[in-house]
């Protein structure tokens, strides 16, 4: 169990931090024009805001609005210079079929182009836009995942061995709480070596001395202390302390309470 922690949570912060690290957005500018971001190595896409979302609520209704605009540039108006000043290659992302987009608080972002980067370091993008606007750079969906399959592997497998550990524990739990209510007839041996009230000596079988109960249901003349037939029939052996029958008997090994 404490290894299924210590595994499940440094794995999990790491994979946490990693996909909300990779959901940020890294830059924000308006277009037409250029402007520098820091980006670590990977793929990276820029965003166009062509739209937003707008909703009410009234009761247990909703409306929501959604406006688009047009596109104003596509990947070859999109120039991306390394710090050496070599040019980063741009691939589409537009596609009648298929898109992605990106929305961040009531903005909505469609995306234009990719790129991918061998390198973190500072780099410089232009954006032909033939009118204003805005766009970003952030991750593609999902592109953070890949860096932490093994991070999300090791959480899993800590939350997996964290379970199982709870479920031992409770079946060991449950295993001593029946040990500790088991009946004593179970653990302690025959009946004929107990005595259902303290005393120093062990209860023994009469001898062959001993006489069989009465009518009256009393055994005859002085018989020790033990273990006899009980003259009930309810049960197969009852007590007879040297006076009286008990309330003690047994029947299959099995002491109880059963009084004449």
């Amino acid at each position: 169990m404490a290894f299924g922690v210590a595994l499940a949570v440094p794995c999990g912060i790491v994979t946490g931090t990693a996909i909300g690290s990779s959901l940020k957005i890294r830059a924000t500018a308006s277009v037409p024009g250029n402007f520098d971001v820091y980006l670590p190595r990977g793929e990276w896409e820029v965003y166009e805001l062509t739209g937003t979302i707008s909703g009410t609520s009234v009761g247990p209704f909703s409306y929501t609005k959604q406006t688009e605009g047009p596109v104003t540039f596509d990947a070859t108006d999109i120039r991306v210079t390394g710090p050496d000043g070599r040019s980063i290659s741009i691939r589409d992302r537009l596609s009648p079929n298929s898109f992605e987009t990106y929305q961040s608080g009531s903005k909505v972002y469609l995306g234009i182009a990719s790129f991918d980067l061998t390198a973190s370091a500072q780099y410089r993008i232009g954006v032909a836009a033939r009118q204003s606007g805005q766009v970003i750079v952030a991750r593609p969906p999902f592109a953070g995942f890949g860096s932490v399959v093994g991070w999300i592997i090791g959480a899993v497998a800590g939350v997996v061995a964290f379970s199982v550990g709870i479920i031992l524990l409770i079946l060991d739990l449950d295993r001593r709480r029946r040990a500790k209510f088991r009946t004593p007839a179970a653990s302690v041996g025959p009946v004929s070596s107990l005595h259902p009230t303290p005393h120093p000596a062990r209860p023994q079988w009469p001898t062959a001395q001993r006489s069989e109960p009465t009518e009256a249901g009393m055994p005859d003349g002085a018989v020790p202390p033990g273990w006899h037939p009980d003259p009930s029939g309810r049960s197969h052996l009852r007590y007879w302390d040297g006076v009286t029958w008990t309330e003690h008997v047994s029947t299959g090994g099995t002491l109880a309470i059963d009084p004449l």
